[in-house]
């Protein structure tokens, strides 16, 4: 008998307790911050839902502004980030909480506490972008890819209405978790998932010749993830999930240009943004990194 798939466990367990999160902000950059944010539970209900006042105006000409619409003249009542920070951890200190693309909602989040002079929020935070890669992967046996929302909307039968606005974002997202929930139970565990998925020691070998490095992955690599993060920690590296002024080394893989801004990744751009104020980052493709390793 096949076992019940990882995936089928973890999707159960945000369906008990957890809740949406989905944030529309003034740009993609290092200095921008959310201006709406919306929160929803597992069976719709919302937490939150409000516009924020961002901590410096931005023109008409914005271009976040001009794909989900909010004029920087609409947000002059709202309440500022700290205020909202506050409902947030109230809302959501104690639960799960799903994005679709992690990584940077709590960026922009964070950035946001930053530029109001406030200490940073803990949020424990799943990517449902990375969740659904993994399940569309398991359902139609093929190697994990990026899904933009909308494609997965599609793929799931979602309708879509009023994307880029927070509140939409989180419904949309929520009906992607239902239609994945509720298509799970027959999901099996294959041995290339276990391969992608298989724990590894990651500590950073002291005695390795790349001791002291700092490196992040950003895209699809040939071999699984967790095997090149287990050979650059024997080669010495600390790995990590972002890219940060301790960064020294970023491992481009493939990356689906239709999913990115301007043909590149969020991480790749916070990249050369490091390196342009003086950070020694190293941006490797996999085969350059592959010979730095020695593999």
């Amino acid at each position: 008998m096949a076992a019940q798939h990882p995936l089928a466990r973890e999707l159960a367990a945000y369906a008990e307790n957890g809740v949406i999160l989905d944030t529309e902000t003034t740009g993609l950059g290092s200095s921008d911050e959310v201006i709406e944010i919306a929160v929803i539970d597992t069976i719709g209900n919302i937490l939150l839902n409000t516009t924020v006042k961002p901590s410096r105006p931005y023109g008409d000409d914005n271009e976040a502004a001009s794909v989900h619409g909010i004029r920087y003249s609409e947000l002059l009542d709202a309440p500022s980030w700290p205020q909202v920070q506050e409902q947030l951890i109230d809302i959501a200190a104690e639960r799960p909480i799903l994005i679709y693309n992690a990584d940077f909602d709590i960026r922009l989040m964070q950035q946001s506490a930053i530029l109001h002079g406030i200490a940073l929020a803990e949020y424990r935070a799943g990517c449902m972008m990375k969740l659904y890669s993994q399940w569309y992967a398991a359902r139609h046996r093929e190697k994990p890819r990026r899904h933009r929302l909308i494609q997965a909307a599609s793929d799931c039968g979602v309708r879509v209405t009023h994307a880029h606005r927070a509140l939409a974002d989180c419904l949309t997202t929520l009906g992607v978790f239902r239609y994945m929930l509720d298509n799970s139970s027959h999901l099996t565990v294959d041995n290339d998932y276990q391969a992608r998925n298989r724990r590894t020691n990651t500590d950073a070998n002291p005695h390795g010749h790349l001791y002291g490095h700092t490196v992040v992955f950003t895209g699809d690599l040939s071999r699984p993830r967790p095997e090149i993060q287990q050979m650059a920690a024997d080669a010495g590296c600390r790995c990590t999930a972002n890219v940060s002024p301790k960064t020294t080394i970023l491992v481009l893989g493939a990356t689906d240009l239709s999913a990115v801004k301007n043909g590149i990744s969020s991480k790749e751009r916070r990249a050369k943004e490091l390196q342009a104020a003086g950070h020694p980052i190293q941006i490797l493709n996999e085969a350059e990194f592959m010979r730095l390793l020695g593999g």
